[in-house]
């Protein structure tokens, strides 16, 4: 009897503890519930979000595509543009070269030239003065010759008797002139 009455008393212990445990279980349930709730709410509020931010990557893709794109197509304007550029330079220098050259060649040429004829001019110069030298001693030469002999001493004077080939005297100034024009003219033995 002892197990009869221990079923006995379980079963209707059970009734009891059964709504006890049932209220639990149907809290557990009803808390299990909401949380499937929130997390179906955070799953569509994370799909939102990344099917927006996908939305967003999708533009972006779009952008950068466009902006290699342009990039592209400015490479390429500016590998025409330096191309014909440096074309352009290479038609240029061949133009300007060669003329270049040749006038730097004449230039050279007249250069010599000017140096050869400013030569000649100072050695025209030089044998200017020479020959002005020596014409201004002609000069001189004829004037000693043209100038009359003095006339003989007179023999009652009573200074002392002039010798006999004793030229005129020339002035002082003339011969001052006479010897600094031989000596700048290079005749010193002159001079």
């Amino acid at each position: 009897m002892t197990s009869r009455s221990l079923g006995v008393l379980a079963l209707l212990a059970l009734p009891i503890m059964a709504p006890a445990a049932s209220r639990e279980i149907q809290e557990l349930q009803r808390d299990l519930a909401m949380l499937q709730d929130q997390v179906k709410a955070l799953q569509r509020s994370q799909d939102d979000k990344m099917m927006s931010l996908t939305e967003k990557l999708s533009g972006l893709n779009v952008l950068v595509q466009q902006s290699v794109d342009a990039a592209n197509r400015a490479n390429t304007g500016v590998a025409v543009i330096q191309n014909g550029s440096s074309q352009n330079l290479k038609d240029l220098e061949n133009k300007v070269v060669a003329p270049v050259a040749a006038m730097n060649a004449r230039v050279d040429q007249m250069s010599t030239d000017f140096r050869t004829l400013q030569q000649a001019v100072s050695d025209l110069t030089t044998l200017m003065g020479k020959l002005q030298a020596q014409i201004t001693d002609l000069s001189n030469a004829v004037k000693v010759i043209q100038t009359p002999a003095a006339p003989p001493p007179s023999s009652s004077g009573g200074g002392p008797p002039a010798a006999a080939n004793e030229q005129p005297a020339i002035p002082a100034a003339q011969l001052y002139a006479d010897a600094t024009r031989d000596r700048s003219s290079g005749k010193l033995d002159l001079a």
